[in-house]
């Protein structure tokens, strides 16, 4: 029986790893373990998640949590290469860009395992994004690369990777497709006009760039009711730079807690722009 590893640390990973290990662990020839790094450290956030996919718990939990990129990177190499030393897989199969990506892909590499990613050869082309440099060394060292478009195939040729590349599609499709399967549900939230979700470190980490974003909202909903879900990156820099009053007194934008995967898929087909 061969043994494969499925390694996720945050909530984009976990849509792309629960199609795949759904069928794997049906199949009797293979020992298939979900491994979830903890890199997204809000617990509730990454459990609704795995339910809301009907994703099995994970089989290990390295806990990581929060921290910088060179922070995150080291502990999954050093954790998961403690498992790796007490049995090694056959494959281990990374997703996606996140820091766990990078640190699983090496770790199992430095250990003589054969590597997969999932989501291969996407390109933005701005060495400046952590994602980029991530994606770009992880399929540097992948045995296998499966790609979700052609165009990301020509990318990987441009870089002299050619063996053992397959365009299989975006598997995050899979996911939505099983959603819309199994739901026949209303969104939580009526009457929104438009959807605004913000948490990237270039967005929200700078508080004039944050206030420039927030002197846009005040404008579009004088004309537009706005759904605005926090992410714990945005609300602790919202705190951070004293701006949750000002967020209070803007009309027509409606403050909540993150939405679950499926409640903003569900207000994402109602929203008329996001």
């Amino acid at each position: 029986m061969k043994t494969i590893h499925f390694i996720g640390g945050a909530r984009p990973n976990f849509i792309k790893i629960a199609p795949l290990i759904k069928i794997f662990d049906k199949e009797k020839s293979f020992n298939s373990l979900f491994i979830n790094t903890g890199q997204h450290y809000d617990k509730a956030l990454s459990e609704n998640i795995i339910k809301d996919l009907n994703l099995r718990k994970p089989d290990l939990n390295l806990g990581i949590g929060s921290g910088s990129h060179i922070y995150q990177i080291s502990e999954v190499m050093i954790k998961y290469e403690r498992i790796l030393l007490r049995g090694k897989p056959d494959l281990v199969v990374v997703f996606g860009d996140v820091n766990s990506t990078i640190a699983a892909a090496l770790a199992a590499k430095k250990n003589g395992i054969k590597v997969a990613h999932v989501e291969a050869g996407l390109r933005c082309y701005d060495d400046n994004l952590p994602e980029e440099v991530n994606r770009r060394l992880t399929d540097s060292i992948s045995d296998i690369l499966f790609t979700p478009s052609k165009n990301e195939n020509l990318n990987l040729k441009k870089e002299n990777i050619t063996k053992n590349v397959f365009f299989v599609g975006n598997i995050m499709i899979d996911s939505l497709v099983s959603f819309f399967k199994k739901n026949n549900v209303k969104p939580n939230f009526s009457n929104i006009d438009g959807l605004i979700t913000l948490h990237r470190p270039e967005n929200v980490d700078e508080k004039s760039k944050f206030e420039s974003i927030l002197k846009n909202l005040e404008k579009w909903t004088k004309k537009y009711r706005i759904l605005f879900p926090i992410h714990p990156r945005t609300k602790k820099n919202i705190i951070k730079f004293k701006l949750l009053k000002r967020l209070k007194k803007i009309n027509n934008l409606n403050l909540v807690n993150p939405l679950s995967y499926s409640e903003f898929l569900l207000q994402l087909m109602e929203s008329k722009f996001i």
